[in-house]
């Protein structure tokens, strides 16, 4: 089984760090351990890509060198399609695009957790998110998970600082940044936390974080539900044709095939 998972940073991350390639070495690390042995995972960077990921405008530019890669691992003998945009971006325009299995990291860990504790808090890295991360949260159906009271909260994480540290062995600056806010989640009754970076999972697995010190409250991180959630939709293709449906008014249906062929063709004639 081979899965793709689009970090949205490009691979130079974007001038967030000044060497990114021990970053994705470390990420290539966790998807390997997370996924079952005979599964591959291939990264894909937004490159080319908006320097920012916080604004909707940016986020409109880089859904459609999104979709321009996804279609292109598509052809390329991928069996499924990650989108880890913190905000599950660009998750319906693939879903109806492809026919390989395509699920959001969002979407995915908050079914997790909603399996694990009642009400979860989420956990990110940037004010601008917020309010993406909301939409995302309607969109999906599972926002009566949450807590009640601003259930997306932050820290601006400092790439250069808290992530370049943490490669180095030295985590504590990013682990106390993110339990800061997770405990101010579970004072407001999350028992589960939900981190919402896309490094969070390969640093907490590294550094051997399950839960928010001693509170028993558990964290899920989106790269490793996201991945998990593929494989098993991989699987029950392969193994019990599940496809997406096709029903009328499904967002999920698939164009004719002169309405894809045109709607491909501009979005590449535009890119």
């Amino acid at each position: 089984m081979k899965l793709v998972w689009h970090t949205i940073v490009p691979t130079s991350s974007g001038g967030r760090l000044r060497e990114s390639q021990p970053l994705w070495n470390l990420m290539r690390d966790y998807a390997a351990r997370v996924v079952d042995p005979a599964t591959t995972v291939e990264f894909m960077f937004m490159d080319p890509g908006m320097r920012t990921l916080a604004h909707p405008y940016a986020a409109l530019a880089n859904e459609r060198w999104l979709v321009i890669h996804a279609l292109a691992a598509e052809r390329a003998g991928a069996d499924g399609f990650l989108t880890a945009y913190f905000g599950d971006l660009g998750l319906e325009s693939l879903q109806s695009a492809l026919q390989i299995p395509v699920v959001g990291s969002l979407q995915s860990a908050l079914a997790v957790a909603a399996n694990i504790g009642r009400r979860a808090g989420i956990v990110t890295v940037h004010p601008g998110y917020v309010h993406q991360l909301e939409l995302a949260i309607l969109r999906s159906g599972l926002g009566g998970r949450l807590v009640d009271h601003r259930p997306v909260r932050y820290w601006p994480m400092d790439w250069q600082e808290e992530v370049g540290n943490a490669l180095e062995g030295k985590p504590d600056q990013l682990l106390d940044a993110f339990t800061a806010v997770a405990d101010t989640l579970i004072a407001d009754g999350a028992d589960v936390i939900i981190g919402v970076g896309q490094v969070f999972g390969a640093f907490l697995a590294k550094y051997d974080v399950r839960v928010i010190g001693s509170t028993g409250v558990p964290i899920v991180d989106i790269g490793a539900s996201g991945l998990k959630m593929l494989e098993l939709m991989v699987s029950m293709r392969q193994t019990l044709g599940l496809r997406k449906s096709e029903a009328i008014g499904s967002p999920f249906r698939t164009l004719s095939p002169d309405l894809f062929a045109a709607a491909t063709e501009m979005l590449r004639s535009q890119a």
